[in-house]
């Protein structure tokens, strides 16, 4: 079982851009542990506004960081905000990764 810090940083260190613009402080951007096991991980990956750009050599590169063999990008996140700005909303996706 991985700490989520070392999740959360390996994730970070790779996924860097949403719609083509780096990520910043405002964009909120957060991962969450959903399973933490040793031969399962499932995460989520979201930020304010729009998701994380994430490609397949991205996906396999946090995999070998993180001592996976397979991944997968699957399960849309879709949650608005206000009505009127969008602020407070969280857009992104589902990982897994798995032995």
């Amino acid at each position: 079982m991985l700490k989520e810090s070392v999740i959360e940083s390996v994730i970070k260190s790779i996924v860097t851009n949403k719609g083509g613009y780096e990520i910043d402080s405002l964009d909120d951007f957060e991962i969450y542990v959903k399973t933490n096991q040793e031969t399962h991980l499932l995460v989520e990956v979201t930020c304010m506004y729009s998701s994380p750009d994430v490609s397949y050599e991205q996906l396999e590169e946090i995999a070998k960081k993180l001592n996976f063999s397979k991944f997968e990008k699957y399960d849309e996140i879709s949650n608005s905000g206000c009505d009127t700005c969008d602020y407070g909303s969280s857009y992104g996706y589902a990982l897994r990764f798995w032995n």
